[in-house]
């Protein structure tokens, strides 16, 4: 079952149509504030270069200070959001300094491409795409601002009845991803053929390899993940505070024979 953004994903999982996924930092958040019964059972190193806020070529806007007052578009409860709430305070503005526009990935391009909103916070491979064309121009990467970590999720029931299940999926998904990691070329015919986005993007994309390690602390994805959350309540975007540790329980990856 494919999802064009982890927000959905997270209310599919809620809703029971899905058992297992993966999303960035923020759709789990908001899906724990939300009362989704989700837990984190493992999670990549970061890849925070997959991340990225564009603007037109054109556009006067040449630092993140030139923000302010400008129309800004993101998936609302996203990695993205989750990058622009973190990089606007590094020069001392806030969310509330920008118009906000919440706009799926497809139409946040589409926007950007006309004119209707001046910047656009994105993740790969969408951010890849952008940045091969000669509309758009890099403001900034989401280093510093975003770890760019994928995060494994499961329904709490699911694990606790499958937990040797998803220690297989999770084993499977290790092999794949030292597969992929090695061979970005072949990954991106395979992903261009599915998604059917432009192979040399894909490829763009594969080649930030981060995401393909795996994280092996759960008390460091813990903190990182609390720390969001603490950030999203204090900026009255989640309507109540959450413990983030008591849904983390990664599983250990089950080894191949």
């Amino acid at each position: 079952v494919e999802f064009q953004t982890g927000t959905l994903l997270v209310e599919a999982l809620s809703a029971g149509s899905i058992d297992f996924g993966h999303t960035g930092d923020s759709p789990p958040v908001f899906g724990q504030a939300a009362g989704v019964p989700l837990v984190y059972v493992g999670a990549s190193t970061p890849c925070p270069e997959a991340w990225g806020i564009l603007v037109r070529q054109d556009s006067p806007i040449h630092s993140l200070n030139d923000l302010r007052g400008r129309r800004v578009a993101f998936v609302k409860g996203s990695s993205a959001h989750s990058m622009m709430l973190r990089a606007l305070p590094s020069v001392g503005l806030s969310l509330a300094d920008i118009d906000s526009s919440y706009l799926s990935p497809a139409d946040g391009r589409a926007a950007l491409q006309t004119g209707t909103v001046d910047a656009w916070a994105i993740w790969d491979p969408y951010l890849a795409l952008a940045e091969q064309q000669h509309d758009f121009r890099l403001l900034v990467t989401g280093e510093g601002f975003v770890a760019g970590r994928e995060f494994y999720l499961a329904s709490a029931s699911f694990v606790q009845q499958h937990r040797d299940e998803v220690a297989e999926l999770l084993g499977e998904l290790v092999e794949l991803k030292e597969w992929a990691a090695t061979r970005p070329e072949e990954t991106a015919r395979l992903l261009a053929q599915q998604v059917g986005m432009d192979t040399v993007a894909l490829e763009r994309a594969e080649k930030r390899h981060g995401r393909y390690g795996v994280e092996l602390d759960p008390l460091l994805v813990a903190r990182e993940q609390q720390k969001l959350a603490d950030s999203f309540y204090d900026v009255g975007l989640l309507p109540q505070s959450i413990e983030v540790q008591p849904a983390v329980d990664f599983i250990v990856p089950a080894t191949q024979p």
